[in-house]
């Protein structure tokens, strides 16, 4: 081989290894890994098949997560379906197909969130003999009871089958089934549940942020905000108040975080209108 092909294969290579790592950098940037499954301890005890969580963590299929009397923690499956649980409950994750994640529980209530952000089709938890099935919406789930905060819910118990909507009860009581309005106190209750939602989406939206620390540097920079200037920023945002948007459109190039934080302060938004109603 001659010289000047020599050299010609040293640019070649030099210009292949420069294009891999460009496009390394550009995947690294624009690019958001989703968790299949994860846990964010609120308060107190919370075992995972067993043994005692000290801070957050991933999941994985068939994990069984408890949480005792002090505990409450807060299992999200594909930073879509957000489950919260209440002291003394437990649940086993039994698939995680992310069309169609299922989850059992055992004992104590849930507070189950659908928020389509991350494309399941479908949600599923089940106690016992009864099953609740959703595409979209809030619900609390215990054994022989479930009630809707908003949406539709596809119940079935003891092979019945019920579709319970919007502030709606089916409850089974000395082994009879019953429909009815939710009191106002299980309405105010519900509204308490999604004050917990909005506070693990700010959570899951700061996770988010800092998976890219120099994109967020670069916005920062160019709106001449510090942490503090940020986080009030995302405050107004939550708000209507300043539209996340409109900055998103400033970026030359599609970032997949940014997209999802931005998603992620809708979804908070919307929570919050529904509130008001």
């Amino acid at each position: 081989m001659g010289i000047g092909k020599k050299i010609l294969l040293v640019i070649g290579i030099i210009l292949l290894v420069v294009i891999i790592v460009g496009v390394g950098i550009y995947f690294s940037i624009t690019s958001s890994n989703i968790i299949s499954a994860q846990i964010h301890i609120e308060s107190g005890k919370v075992l995972v098949n067993g043994n005692e969580l000290v801070g957050d963590s991933t999941l994985k299929e068939g994990d069984i997560i408890e949480t005792k009397e002090d505990g409450k923690a807060t299992v999200i499956l594909y930073e879509s379906v957000i489950i919260n649980l209440d002291s003394n409950t437990k649940v086993t994750l039994d698939s995680l197909v992310k069309e169609n994640p299922r989850i059992s529980q055992e004992g104590g209530e849930t507070w189950n969130k659908f928020t389509k952000l991350s494309g399941v089709q479908e949600y599923s938890v089940s106690s016992g003999n009864s099953v609740a099935s959703v595409r979209g919406t809030a619900f609390a789930f215990k054994k022989g009871k479930l009630m809707t905060g908003e949406g539709e819910v596809d119940f079935e118990i003891d092979g019945k089958k019920y579709k319970v909507g919007k502030n709606k009860v089916v409850e089974k009581l000395e082994d009879k089934i019953n429909e009815r309005e939710a009191s106002q106190d299980e309405i105010s209750e519900m509204g308490k549940k999604e004050e917990r939602t909005i506070k693990m989406l700010k959570i899951l939206r700061q996770k988010e942020i800092e998976k890219h620390p120099k994109v967020v540097g670069i916005i920062k920079s160019k709106f001449n905000l510090d942490d503090e200037g940020l986080k009030n920023k995302l405050e107004e945002a939550d708000e209507g108040k300043f539209d996340l948007e409109e900055v998103a459109k400033l970026s030359p190039i599609k970032i997949s975080s940014i997209d999802k934080v931005v998603e992620i302060t809708k979804k908070i938004i919307e929570i919050k209108q529904a509130q008001k109603k």
